[in-house]
């Protein structure tokens, strides 16, 4: 059985989702991001792990022979997709990162910012109702889950209500 982190009150652990194939460390990962503000593209990220001296460099593949500059785009992505955070000993990990996207721009924010932006609400918001519209859709066929399609179709309209 795989042992809990031990979380020292006000600090951050960060942690790879389950199954997540990464060959550097989360905490270096999420240490870097936060060092950079939390918020993070994939073009960004790769150039934070070009450095040799990069905590984050051997999470990527740097030979060009067995991959491009656009596969490691792929990999930044992945690790951004992948990276939770766990920020007292009571909490389960979660999302360090969600993507947005807003008029202006298209990135990887920290769930904080998430919250503090209303923009970055909505944006969640959407890709959230979005997700769960396609489980509903693949899966509509289960009765047992009637309650869960019902409650989506309530938040639906309390969304759409404003």
């Amino acid at each position: 059985m795989k042992q809990k982190p031990a979380v020292q009150e006000g600090s951050t652990v960060f942690s790879w989702r389950r199954g997540t194939r990464a060959t550097a460390s989360a905490q270096a990962f999420g240490e870097l991001l936060n060092a950079i503000g939390g918020k993070v593209d994939a073009e960004q990220l790769v150039s934070l792990a070009e450095p040799k001296e990069s905590s984050i460099h051997d999470a990527f593949e740097w030979d060009n022979k067995k991959a491009g500059h656009q596969y490691r785009l792929v990999q930044a992505r992945y690790y951004m997709r992948s990276l939770h955070v766990t920020t007292s000993e009571d909490e389960r990990p979660e999302p360090a990162l969600i993507h947005v996207k807003t008029q202006e721009e298209s990135a990887f924010v920290t769930t904080e910012q998430v919250k503090d932006n209303e923009e970055y609400i909505q944006s969640a918001l959407s890709e959230c109702l979005r997700q769960l519209m396609g489980l509903r859709k693949r899966y509509h066929f289960i009765g047992k889950l009637r309650g869960v399609w019902n409650a989506i179709d309530q938040a639906m309209d309390q969304v759409a209500q404003g």
